[in-house]
């Protein structure tokens, strides 16, 4: 949940200091989540419903965010679409995500024939599909993996490698970050952050192969490969909607740290790339 900053543009801009009291509960909630998800991880009901839930309240901040700029997705669709969605991949696979959603768009389709809405209705429909595909199809690839054996161990994996890049692109890109890397969406995110970023990725990966039994030395790097590509698209990607909306945080559920989306987003893009490589390594 990092934010790398660059320096680029007047050097002798002075840094501005993190208020400690906004310190204080940014750091408690981390180690809340933290928590929080371990303990989860003792047991696959658990993390399961946990991941469900996430999802649906991070679905929920969004929709909830443009219903405050006057759009009307039709959310109740969208979280029972999440649900299905992340139900059906424990049970039949990442097959049931397609399925789910090509159900959902038709479902939608005969509300709007039935219903007298007619203002935003196509847009209602479109974003209503946005939120919950991206939230919920990108994160249900999380399921196989957590059906796993090993699922301890290859979510964990997961998890922390894009908790290393995070951290990584957040300390080099504050240190000696230069060069924005997308200016236009996050100027406080650098080229060189990225670097530092993919780098850690790497490491983390090779690390994971020696204590893990069941990934080898290539299945750790491409991990972290894909891992080093696919977690700042989905933080860029959060980016440019809050942007498109005009607002900081996707909401505020969490203190010091915003919202629930923005915690989650890199972890969501990060899924389908994991699972794919697991599948090709043989482990799921």
């Amino acid at each position: 949940g990092f934010d790398d900053v660059v320096a680029a543009g007047d050097d002798k801009t002075p840094a501005v200091p993190r208020k400690a009291s906004n310190l204080l509960p940014r750091v408690g909630t981390g180690i809340a989540l933290v928590a929080a998800f371990l303990l989860s991880l003792l047991w696959q009901s658990a993390i399961t419903v946990l991941a469900i839930a996430a999802f649906v309240v991070a679905a929920g901040e969004f929709y909830s965010a443009l219903m405050h700029r006057r759009f009307k997705p039709m959310s109740i669709f969208g979280f029972v679409g999440i649900i299905a969605a992340g139900l059906g991949s424990v049970v039949w696979g990442v097959v049931a995500i397609p399925i789910t959603f090509g159900l959902m768009a038709t479902v939608l389709l005969l509300y709007g024939a039935v219903s007298q809405r007619r203002t935003g209705a196509v847009s209602g429909f479109a974003l209503t599909l946005l939120v919950a595909g991206w939230i919920g199809g990108f994160g249900s690839f999380a399921f196989p993996i957590i059906a796993a054996e090993e699922y301890q161990v290859l979510v964990l994996t997961v998890v922390a490698i894009v908790a290393l890049v995070d951290i990584a692109a957040y300390f080099v890109g504050s240190s000696i970050g230069r060069r924005p890397f997308a200016p236009t969406i996050s100027p406080k995110k650098t080229i060189e952050g990225f670097v530092g970023g993919t780098f850690m990725a790497f490491l983390g990966g090779a690390t994971a192969s020696f204590f893990v039994e069941s990934i080898d030395l290539p299945t750790g790097l491409v991990l972290g490969a894909a891992v080093a590509v696919f977690a700042p698209l989905g933080d860029l990607a959060v980016s440019v909607e809050k942007r498109s909306l005009d607002i900081k945080d996707m909401g505020s559920i969490l203190p010091g740290h915003g919202g629930l989306l923005d915690r989650i987003d890199a972890i969501s893009a990060a899924e389908p790339a994991a699972w794919a490589v697991f599948v090709w390594a043989g482990l799921l």
